[in-house]
């Protein structure tokens, strides 16, 4: 397990109190307090959902929540965009100076939501945006694939891409009911 991932299991207490809990006994006020029975912990308010790769769209709605509860201007900076001016940093305006910290922050909160093997597919990228959309386009692509290879091998009939496939295959079977 990498550092960061247990710091996140750390804050989230998941592993660690469901341990607790086993070893030790409650005793006292704790003891008669019965309000927690049957219920699990949630997941941390202080840790990003982790993407590892697959399940990327519970990740990526998971996210969004996750970064607009922390802060809504750095979801806007993700939809939006920031691209960062040729001006020197003496001669850029605070609005613009305010714009690029959001960036970073988003940046960084994206990349502490990603995995080690992820994160190297966007390390490259200057903004949040371009973050967020080569996730979206490397990541939902890659589920759609793998859905629809379990759509087809549900279904019997055969899936034709061509339209002149079809429309010869359609002729074949109309022929054969005549």
């Amino acid at each position: 397990m990498k550092f960061k991932e247990w710091i996140c299991e750390i804050l989230s207490g998941e592993a660690k109190i469901r341990e607790a809990r086993s070893i030790i006994q409650p005793t006292g006020a704790m003891a008669s307090n019965q309000s927690f029975v049957g219920f699990e912990e949630g997941r941390s308010i202080t840790c990003s959902p982790l993407f590892k790769g697959d399940s990327y769209f519970q990740w990526c709605h998971q996210m969004e929540f996750f970064i607009k509860a922390l802060d809504f201007d750095l979801w806007e900076i993700i939809e939006e965009g920031f691209v960062e001016g040729h001006k020197k940093k003496k001669n850029r305006s605070s609005k613009d100076m305010g714009k690029a910290k959001l960036n970073a922050k988003a940046m960084h909160t994206l990349l502490c939501g990603l995995n080690d093997d992820v994160s190297k597919n966007v390390s490259s990228c200057k903004s949040a945006k371009e973050m967020w959309k080569k996730l979206e386009k490397l990541y939902k692509k890659e589920e759609m694939k793998c859905a629809k290879v379990d759509d087809k091998s549900a279904h019997e009939e055969p899936e034709y891409e061509i339209k002149g496939e079809l429309h010869a295959h359609m002729r074949g079977h109309l022929k054969k009911e005549a």
